[in-house]
């Protein structure tokens, strides 16, 4: 068993528990049964030789919502998804990908992940959640055991369950809301290679996810829904009437970019997005419309800026 991660020392205390746990138990027949791999997935390329496993080197990757972590961080969702598949066994190698991301957006990701000739099944697993208590209030945990497998499908396919509940969004209306279903619950997609010796390649795969998650994030569940637009505009008119009493606000006027981030963003959503973050984002933005101020936004330019950084 390979365990790989980008974090030295987390492997470092990992692979120190299990010799630990080997020990207690006086299991010390399988110390070397278990190896640690630091790798980083945000640096594979399509033109890069350093690759972390050779080709067939694998009959299982468990993949235990890494590839959750890599699809907000550059391109490394990529990068996992060619090792994973070129390192497995062509005759039935299985990847088995763990998400608590919506099934309508990792199913097609993978099914549909050009050069790969593999299976797809899903299965949702419903697990325990754990609810740190500064979000008690607000977040409610489920109180079951945790392990109940529930069948299911993937999209384009069909269920004969009349009782089958499509899996919610947390974007439904806009904004970041988890509802208690989708704090419940976690896919597993199994991918089961078919048998051909083919290898999958960076820039193809880059491309897939990069359309697979704009279609989902922008088509599916859209951040400026009609409901939130209007919403908005009522909030930065407010936030200009406070600040600025006298004058004439109109949708030309400008609010400072700390304001905006205040109202563009729900709590929930700032928990995940920092203003730090928010500020990088602005600057990526900004490189492709130099026209806008810099420091600040119209009720416009925000509306857009959301609607293209998504």
């Amino acid at each position: 068993v390979v365990n790989a991660d980008v974090d030295r020392e987390a492997l470092s205390a990992m692979e120190k528990r299990w010799n630990e746990r080997c020990a207690r138990n006086d299991k010390s027949e399988i110390f070397g049964t278990m190896k640690w791999q630091e790798f980083d997935f945000g640096k594979v390329t399509e033109t890069s030789s350093d690759v972390a496993f050779h080709s067939g080197y694998f009959d299982v990757v468990v993949d235990k919502s890494t590839l959750d972590c890599a699809l907000c961080s550059g391109d490394g969702a990529a990068g996992l998804i060619v090792e994973a598949y070129n390192a497995l066994r062509s005759d039935g190698g299985v990847y088995v990908c763990i998400s608590f991301n919506h099934v309508d957006f990792i199913g097609p990701l993978l099914k549909d992940c050009p050069g790969a000739d593999w299976d797809v099944e899903r299965v949702v697993v419903k697990r325990k959640v754990d609810v740190p208590e500064h979000l008690a209030g607000r977040i409610g945990a489920n109180s079951g055991s945790g392990s109940d497998p529930i069948g299911d499908v993937l999209p384009g396919e069909c269920s004969n369950d009349k009782n089958d509940k499509r899996q919610s969004s947390a974007w439904a209306d806009g904004s970041f809301d988890p509802d208690d279903e989708y704090r419940r619950q976690c896919n597993v997609f199994i991918c089961r290679r078919r048998g051909r010796g083919n290898l999958v390649y960076f820039d193809a795969v880059k491309d897939h996810l990069h359309r697979v998650n704009d279609a989902w994030f922008k088509t599916s569940n859209p951040m400026v829904t009609h409901t939130r637009e209007v919403d908005l505009r009522k909030a930065f008119e407010a936030r200009l009437a406070a600040l600025k009493p006298d004058d004439d606000n109109d949708g030309d006027t400008l609010l400072p970019l700390k304001d905006c981030y205040d109202i563009l963003f729900t709590e929930a959503e700032r928990e995940h997005l920092t203003y730090e973050f928010f500020l990088e984002d602005w600057e990526a933005f900004h490189e492709s419309h130099d026209d806008m101020q810099k420091d600040s936004m119209t009720i416009d330019t925000a509306l857009l800026f959301l609607k293209e950084m998504q």
